[in-house]
């Protein structure tokens, strides 16, 4: 079916329009209005305001200048005063060391002053790693004068010993005798050729939780009594293995007692090798002090 569309007529926009060119009147002259032509006063008010504001402006500008040299200055002594604390502390510390033992036998502590920095270490003793080999043992060393000579008047954070006993009797005899000194205590006896590896485990976990504990701090030392470089179980580190990673990555100082029988050669090229970090004591120089005599 065919559908018609009717065209629609389309009718220019702009028809029936006159062309008209707009007409400007350049004569015409626009008054001023009033309010420009006026000059208003300002209150005293607003010129106190701005006066306040500018003189504030002008106190903070200074404060902040004159606060970096204050804080420098406030600086300055408290690292005054730290250093006097500091200095007043290693006198009070050697005052204790050179009177702690009353004995005019005991050589001069150079471990104290001059080996390792002054802090708060931690001591693990290694029973009776240290005296395999040696003249003495557990009959006759004078634990109590061992004990005053390896710390030193020193303060001791963290105080561990693990070891052996031949005997129920014998164990029982070290629990006592160092639960006296403050130190915990891990004893078994030796019936069982497992209870070894079980006491060096016990040894190494200890010195990997002082590891941990006192990574963060600037200086940090681990005093060491042992001579046993031996691996405790297929797979684990020694412990002169494990003081390595504890110097090298950790930044740890140790200082390692033990009679020079007793002691392994793998601690002693350790301590070659990091000669500012470790340092060995041989109980032998004290042993005219440490036998008891009967």
């Amino acid at each position: 079916m065919a559908v018609n569309y009717t065209p629609i007529n389309k009718t220019p926009l702009n028809s029936g329009l006159t062309s008209q060119t707009p007409t400007q009147d350049t004569n015409r002259t626009y008054p001023k209005p009033t309010w420009a032509s006026r000059v208003v006063p300002v209150s005293q008010t607003v010129k106190d305001m701005w006066a306040q504001k500018l003189a504030k402006d002008k106190k903070d500008t200074n404060a902040a200048q004159v606060a970096p040299v204050a804080q420098v200055s406030q600086v300055a002594q408290v690292a005054q005063v730290a250093q006097v604390a500091q200095v007043a502390q290693v006198a009070q510390v050697a005052q204790v060391a050179q009177t702690i033992i009353p004995d005019p036998a005991f050589p001069k502590r150079q471990t104290l002053y001059e080996m390792m920095p002054m802090h708060n270490p931690s001591i693990v003793i290694h029973w009776p790693s240290f005296l395999e080999g040696s003249i003495l043992s557990i009959d006759n060393l004078d634990i109590e004068r061992m004990v005053r000579i390896i710390e030193a008047g020193r303060n001791i954070e963290f105080k561990a010993i693990f070891g052996l006993g031949k005997s129920i009797k014998e164990v029982e005899y070290l629990k006592n005798i160092w639960t006296k000194f403050d130190y915990r205590h891990g004893f078994v006896c030796n019936e069982m050729p497992s209870n070894i590896s079980v006491i060096n485990c016990a040894v190494q976990s200890t010195i990997t939780g002082i590891v941990y504990r006192k990574r963060s701090d600037h200086v940090k030392t681990i005093i060491l009594v042992s001579g046993d470089g031996s691996i405790p179980y297929k797979g684990l580190m020694s412990l002169p293995e494990m003081l390595n990673y504890a110097i090298y990555y950790d930044g740890f100082h140790i200082e390692l007692w033990s009679f020079s029988k007793s002691l392994s050669p793998d601690f002693i090229k350790l301590q070659q090798a990091n000669q500012t970090k470790m340092t060995i004591n041989l109980l032998d120089d004290y042993i005219d002090i440490l036998k008891i005599k009967k």
